[in-house]
């Protein structure tokens, strides 16, 4: 593996261990007490050492340890490792997206005042017609 694969490894683990570790904090926190590694190593059925370094990042975590521990504190992979927002593609997609959602309400708003103009024209017109005489 060349350098460059091996830095993005080393990206996407430390980003693994940075997301489990929130999501451990976050169910700790909703649970009103700590949860030890030990309870995720129970829940995900793997070897508490292997919980231990994987959330200490003393070492990355394999796909089925990642897949085990997301499935343990209630998560993806895809979250945990942050995948989706890795690539620019796929970020540049959801931006597109996003601004797409925010332009499709402002759409639907000036539609209901272009209705609103047509039904004023058509009133303006019927008066016209019923005051105005046709012979000219």
């Amino acid at each position: 593996m060349n350098t460059s694969g091996l830095s993005y490894k080393n990206k996407i683990d430390a980003e693994f261990r940075t997301r489990a570790v929130r999501m451990k904090n976050r169910l700790a926190k909703a649970a009103g007490k700590q949860l030890s590694y030990a309870k995720i190593a129970e829940d995900s059925d793997l070897e508490y050492a292997v919980v231990k370094r994987v959330m200490r990042g003393e070492r990355g975590a394999t796909l089925a340890e990642a897949y085990s521990l997301a499935k343990a504190l209630n998560t993806t992979v895809d979250h945990l490792s942050n995948m989706h927002e890795q690539s620019p593609l796929a970020t540049g997609y959801s931006n597109v997206m996003e601004i797409l959602s925010d332009r499709k309400g402002q759409i639907f708003e000036e539609i209901e005042v272009l209705r609103n103009k047509i039904e004023l024209i058509d009133t303006q017109l019927a008066v016209y017609k019923e005051t105005c005489p046709t012979d000219y």
